[in-house]
């Protein structure tokens, strides 16, 4: 419950920028693509730190699991190559606003838009990334075997967001990010993966990346035709009085 306050009870900037979403619904990539876009196209820094040292997170299983499975004294005894980013993800969440954030906050939410601050949607930036059900069900379930991102317009999503957040590049560097976020790039980028928590035993050494496939559709491999028609019910229920729609489920 504190941390719950905490959240509530923070205080949002206007200068804030949010990318929220459920977990595994394209998050990771979304970061990426909004700081870079945010920081003038920065390839040196987005290369040079990782996404946890460059975001705020607020994540409400991040306290609890990582700090149980990992034991923070054992592994700087060990001197571990990443103990800096562990740190800094089980960093105590009341203790966020000690961090030094005088530029821009970039800040990444999975949790609930009512946990959130009543004004965070009138003062702050925020992306919003929504993936279909069915596909995050899939990429949960590898996510926690190991303990997808879509197909999209990319360059249109570039300039959508770009726009969003008062900036303007040229037709050469929306080329060029482009390039930077293409998945066989992306996948490999140590700077935006949860790999290195292999290293602490949170991941199972032997299972596949943290940044899985990079495509859509892979929830026909799983559900069969009673599961299908019962979460196709489902999305129809709860997106009903929304105009929040998945192309990729019109069949």
């Amino acid at each position: 419950m504190k941390q719950l306050s905490f959240f509530y009870n923070m205080q949002i900037r206007k200068s804030d920028t949010f990318v929220a979403s459920f977990p595994r619904s394209g998050t990771t990539m979304t970061q990426q693509l909004v700081w870079l876009i945010g920081n003038d196209l920065d390839y040196d820094t987005a290369s040079s730190k990782h996404l946890c040292e460059r975001y705020i997170s607020l994540r409400s299983y991040v306290d609890n699991a990582l700090v149980k499975a990992t034991k923070i004294e054992e592994y700087q005894e060990r001197q571990c190559k990443h103990i800096g980013r562990l740190q800094r993800m089980t960093w105590p969440t009341e203790n966020l606003t000690d961090i030094d954030t005088s530029a821009s906050r970039f800040i990444m939410s999975h949790i609930p838009f009512s946990m959130l601050p009543p004004d965070t949607l009138d003062t702050a930036k925020v992306v919003y990334v929504a993936r279909n059900p069915l596909d995050v069900a899939v990429s949960m379930y590898h996510f926690y075997r190991s303990l997808k991102m879509y197909e999209f317009d990319l360059p249109a999503a570039i300039r959508r967001i770009s726009t969003f957040l008062n900036k303007s590049y040229s037709d050469e560097q929306i080329k060029g990010l482009c390039e930077h976020m293409k998945f066989e790039n992306f996948q490999k980028n140590e700077a935006v993966n949860l790999d290195f928590l292999k290293e602490f035993d949170v991941f199972v050494p032997f299972e596949q990346s943290f940044i899985r496939k990079g495509k859509t559709g892979g929830w026909r491999d799983y559900f069969d035709e009673a599961m299908t028609k019962e979460a196709f019910s489902w999305i129809e229920d709860n997106l009903r009085d929304t105009d929040l729609r998945f192309p990729e489920l019109l069949m």
